[in-house]
């Protein structure tokens, strides 16, 4: 098939990039077994072994300098404890007003405004996390319903009503709030989990390990859909070059930015020269 470039593709971010299926020697899920080094440079992960050599790990993603699904993955786990920790302050500020006979406003709910749509505003692919996610929506609106009642109920100074209704939600709302994080939680654990594809320059030895978020796919794309990045109207952008050789547009395919393995590694200093 000289007329078409079989890629092995993978995303960061949003963008879909790839390298040529010669260029990788085998693919490795061997994560733990990355040893660090005495020194750091940029996107460096590590050393691995293989074959009874040492070969350098390369983090994808940091070395072109995008963030990766782990980095994703990372700050979407610490956010699910905030928002979960979020919810608890704001039930105990709420017990201490009723506890104080200081009636409840409708500020409560502008003043929470981030915490009560904060997963409306999450830009992922994963539909499934997506969808955990929006099943927050209910919880949240039994929450916002239960405040509605207590402002209500302490502006005519009903404390007693207030306070009862208030014990009986308030454990269920935090415990489905809850429940609903974990899953999001299981499910970006076992979901984005990072490989190292082996690549060789010579087709036999490993040259270094490319350290990716999970694979994408292997795509067929037809060569004349290949615009470089040496020449034409990409070649104006520098940095963009020094990453990747071109781009593979092709109609009803996403658009591959196809990554050059001889120049990846000099990367940071071509960047640094330009």
């Amino acid at each position: 098939m000289a007329d078409r470039k079989e890629v092995m593709t993978f995303y960061v971010e949003d963008k879909l990039f790839g390298l040529d299926v010669a260029d990788i020697l085998l693919l490795g899920q061997d994560i733990n077994a990355i040893e660090t080094l005495p020194f750091e440079e940029v996107g460096v992960a590590g050393m691995i072994k293989l074959q009874k050599s040492a070969i350098p790990v390369i983090d994808f993603a940091a070395r072109i300098g995008l963030r990766s699904g782990t980095d994703e993955k990372n700050a979407l786990l610490t956010q699910f404890e905030t928002v979960q920790q979020g919810y608890q302050d704001w039930c105990q500020e709420i017990q201490w007003k009723l506890t104080a006979h200081q009636p409840l406003a409708n500020k409560e709910l502008w003043q929470n405004a981030n915490l009560l749509n904060w997963h409306h505003h999450i830009q992922i692919r994963d539909v499934t996390l997506q969808t955990l996610l929006s099943s927050i929506d209910e919880p949240k609106t039994a929450f916002k319903h239960c405040l509605e009642q207590l402002i209500t109920l302490t502006a005519e100074q009903q404390w007693q009503q207030a306070d009862i209704l208030f014990n009986q939600q308030k454990a269920v709302i935090l415990e489905q709030i809850e429940q609903r994080l974990d899953r999001a939680r299981k499910h970006l654990k076992t979901t984005v989990r990072q490989v190292l594809l082996y690549l060789t320059t010579d087709g036999k030895t490993p040259s270094y390990a490319l350290l990716i978020d999970q694979i994408n796919d292997v795509l067929s794309y037809p060569i004349t859909g290949f615009q470089s990045c040496e020449t034409g109207p990409m070649g104006v952008i520098q940095s963009t070059k020094h990453a990747v050789d071109g781009i593979y547009i092709n109609e009803g395919m996403p658009n591959c930015f196809f990554v050059n393995v001889n120049q990846l590694l000099g990367t940071q200093q071509q960047l640094a020269m330009a």
